[in-house]
């Protein structure tokens, strides 16, 4: 991420629901109003699955339902690294476990229905995910913190919201 100010203080996103697409579009823009991702929602997949593009478009990672599981589960795929997002305990929805191949693994705590929860490494919070700091409808706002990977944590917010549903 480099060496700038910016990099070392948390980044606060909104993900805004596109309620008029018919698939499970979002736009991503960062605490300045910028957008800097779009969620791609794949409408006419046979599972849940989603492309995150950056702002010219380019698939930066892919979210995407896993068949035969006990668990509710999901697969991000951020091209070096393959994280697996799973409930802990099957059909408890507030708390989830995240597999990284190459850092601590994730722990998902609070209430993913209503979008009020947070994400943990250990005894370290690295992002918190609420509707209450934005009065956008179909939206709700995602503050990685200082030093996270903004797209892995994005993409664990998008997979909380399709399997909470």
């Amino acid at each position: 991420m480099g060496d700038n100010v910016e990099s070392r203080a948390p980044m606060r996103y909104v993900m805004r629901k596109d309620v008029r697409s018919i698939s499970e579009d979002y736009w991503v823009e960062d605490q300045s109003g910028d957008r800097v991702f779009k969620v791609d929602g794949k409408a006419l997949s046979v599972r849940h699955a989603f492309a995150l593009e950056d702002a010219d478009g380019s698939v930066v990672a892919t979210i995407a339902e896993q068949f035969f599981s006990v668990r509710d589960a999901m697969e991000i795929d951020l091209g070096d690294r393959k994280i697996k997002v799973h409930e802990e305990v099957p059909g408890k929805r507030d708390r989830y476990h995240v597999r990284v191949p190459d850092g601590p693994s994730l722990r998902v705590r609070g209430q993913v229905a209503d979008h009020e929860y947070n994400v943990t490494a250990g005894d370290r919070t690295v992002a918190t995910v609420s509707t209450a700091w934005f009065e956008i409808p179909h939206s709700f706002g995602v503050e990685v913190g200082a030093g996270e990977d903004p797209a892995l944590i994005l993409c664990v917010a998008v997979a909380m919201d399709s399997m909470a549903y």
